[in-house]
């Protein structure tokens, strides 16, 4: 699985070539609520879909477009990262699989100069968003989304990212103590740079 920053850069990076007749507001806020489950506890099945192709994604309307790639570019991440059989993860791997998608939003964050734009796509609450949660649980996940898309994540901004979530202090220690290591990882920025390089070749 990805985190945010993640998945509206590859959204962004594929935009064009495969979903240039969408909407990119409503896309990208498609692609970003699946994840308000962490923000509000909600059911990983009601937001998430298993077994999608690109060709079926895009013959849906704009947002349910964007929430269903947010499914396939999880797929896609977890098979691409075999977290048991990388030999640069770190014990428990549970931690190491949280720690490597907030290792990936740091580093993916610059590859992106339109976060401004981005960000005022999260003043509107959709329509469609209102299936999935109510409107003031929407409207803070929006808000507490632009908070940690306004700049490049680092310890603090990620501490107040996790408050809003059902991480714990304790979970965020442990994650900002795997993400030390993973910086001094050679192997682990190689990855997640292959991975951004080839997303479209794996879609």
């Amino acid at each position: 699985m990805a985190a945010p920053i993640t998945h509206i850069v590859l959204a962004e990076k594929v935009f064009k070539k495969h979903f240039a007749q969408k909407n990119k507001a409503e896309f990208l806020v498609g692609t970003s609520l699946p994840d308000i489950r962490h923000f509000d506890n909600i059911d990983r099945d009601k937001t998430h879909f298993l077994g999608l192709a690109l060709a079926d994604i895009k013959n849906e309307d704009s947002f349910l477009a964007g929430l269903k790639f947010h499914s396939l570019t999880d797929e896609l991440h977890d098979r691409f990262f075999s977290y048991k059989d990388n030999p640069f993860f770190l014990e428990p791997i549970h931690l190491t699989a949280t720690s490597l998608k907030f290792f990936e939003d740091e580093f993916l964050y610059d590859r992106l100069s339109n976060w401004p734009e981005i960000i005022r796509f999260f003043d509107v609450i959709l329509e469609e968003e209102s299936k999935y949660d109510d409107q003031s649980d929407l409207l803070a996940w929006h808000q507490s989304l632009q908070v940690y898309l306004a700049k490049a994540p680092n310890f603090e901004s990620r501490r107040a990212f996790f408050r809003t979530t059902e991480f714990s202090d304790d979970l965020a220690e442990q994650v900002e103590g795997f993400l030390d290591q993973m910086k001094k990882m050679p192997q682990v920025r190689a990855a997640a740079q292959e991975f951004y390089d080839n997303f479209e070749q794996l879609l």
